[in-house]
């Protein structure tokens, strides 16, 4: 029987942040939280999760960035990337989906839609598929 998933966001809106924890939360999830890729890094570093769902841009390191390193320790990491500029990152968002089966939500998103990328995604048994 599988444990609890457990998810990081990372987001620098702290609001944000603690809204999609919480409908995390409200799904089971077992969540932490940070407000910028090095403390998003530092944070999977020190407790691994099944999921990380990310703002790609953010202070210090952004959300790819950020991704790079974690995939370095965990190549299988689901991710879910949320933007309010996704045409910006299209063509590296287009390689990370086909690579990892990376989602993507374009700021502002619903919870339904959170929601229905995470059980999409619960559903693949690897990244790319």
């Amino acid at each position: 029987m599988p444990g609890i998933p457990t998810a990081l966001v990372v987001d620098d809106d702290e609001s944000l942040a603690q809204i999609v924890a919480m409908i995390l939360r409200m799904e089971g999830f077992e969540v932490q939280t940070a407000h910028n890729g090095v403390d998003g890094y530092c944070t999977y570093f020190r407790n691994p999760t099944d999921w990380v769902v990310s703002d790609i841009q953010m202070p210090e390191l952004d959300g790819l960035g950020m991704m790079q390193y974690i995939r370095a320790r965990n190549p299988r990491v689901k991710t879910i990337y949320m933007s309010g500029e996704v045409d910006k990152f299209r063509a590296v968002l287009k390689q990370e989906a086909q690579e990892f089966g990376v989602k993507v939500l374009t700021k502002p998103f619903s919870r339904h839609s959170l929601i229905e990328y995470i059980s999409d995604t619960r559903s693949v048994d690897s990244p790319g598929v």
